[in-house]
């Protein structure tokens, strides 16, 4: 789901893999986003690096969980996002994750306090 709020490009790709992303591209392929929300997908990582290429975004939330253990992003994944330009968050350490836009810029709010990685 592609939204544009206030000036602010929100995606949100659930549990998309690898295919499903590269389908999304092939109807989409100017697509950009400001803020990019993804789950975990069953089989594959969410986000592939071609498809941050062409996203741009400059904050990802991924919606993991501290349980069941299958849910949690691997070391890979954290490492791999963190050397976006993107500030990375994952719920499994910050919580819910609120977003406020008005005005043309966002605000993110976090359960509990983490460092976000840029």
């Amino acid at each position: 789901m592609l939204g544009n709020f206030d000036g602010m490009r929100v995606l949100l790709t659930s549990d998309l893999g690898k295919a499903g992303q590269s389908a999304f591209l092939a109807r989409h392929p100017d697509l950009r986003a400001d803020i990019v929300v993804a789950g975990l997908p069953t089989a594959g990582e969410p986000l592939a690096t071609a498809w941050l290429d062409v996203l741009r975004p400059k904050w990802i939330v991924i919606t993991d969980s501290e349980f069941p253990v299958t849910r949690r992003a691997a070391r890979e994944l954290r490492e791999r996002l963190q050397r976006t330009r993107a500030t990375v968050l994952f719920t499994r350490q910050a919580g819910a994750v609120t977003l406020s836009i008005r005005d043309g810029e966002w605000q993110v709010n976090t359960a509990r306090e983490v460092n976000a990685t840029e």
